[in-house]
């Protein structure tokens, strides 16, 4: 069920048990031009409301933005790590596109968004495990709508909030 980005922020802002943080829209520039991405249409969304912190509801266990142990070093690294990957695989039309990566799963699934692709914006999955990089079906609304209501239902109550910040030196 495709679900869109003000219905996540919706979410996440009705359920959040701390501050909701988002960046300020002249902070929108810094961060395209720190990791060369395009930030418009669900990935800006996100990122003026919550992009900073989730209040709780989404934690940094997979959405790396959240991570209050990154750096823009950091951040950039592991950019530079996925973009590396992508052309190794000879997936060079996704480097052109701006790739963002977001989250990282089992430690070996990295989530990632093209940036200049036309239309809705959809999740890219690179494994690790075994070199490939998959379009998923899932919208980046949807899957941050997703992690907000399973971290609601299942960590809500443990009051753990993570904040990360993508231009913190």
């Amino acid at each position: 069920m495709t679900k869109t980005m003000s219905e996540a922020i919706e979410l996440v802002k009705s359920s959040a048990e701390h501050e909701v943080v988002g960046y300020e829209s002249w902070e929108i520039p810094k961060i395209e031009k720190l990791y060369d991405i395009e930030v418009n249409r669900s990935l800006k969304e996100f990122l003026l409301a919550m992009g900073r912190c989730s209040g709780g509801s989404i934690g940094d266990e997979s959405v790396i933005l959240y991570s209050n142990f990154f750096s823009i070093r950091s951040y950039i690294s592991i950019q530079l790590q996925l973009i590396d990957e992508l052309q190794n695989l000879k997936h060079f039309e996704l480097v052109g596109l701006n790739p963002f990566l977001f989250a990282i799963e089992a430690e070996t699934y990295y989530h990632f968004l093209l940036t200049k692709e036309e239309g809705e914006q959809f999740v890219y999955v690179f494994s690790e495990n075994d070199d490939t990089v998959t379009k998923t079906r899932e919208t980046f609304s949807s899957y941050i709508y997703r992690k907000a209501k399973w971290g609601i239902e299942f960590y809500l109550d443990q009051t753990i909030v993570c904040c990360g910040d993508l231009l913190r030196i």
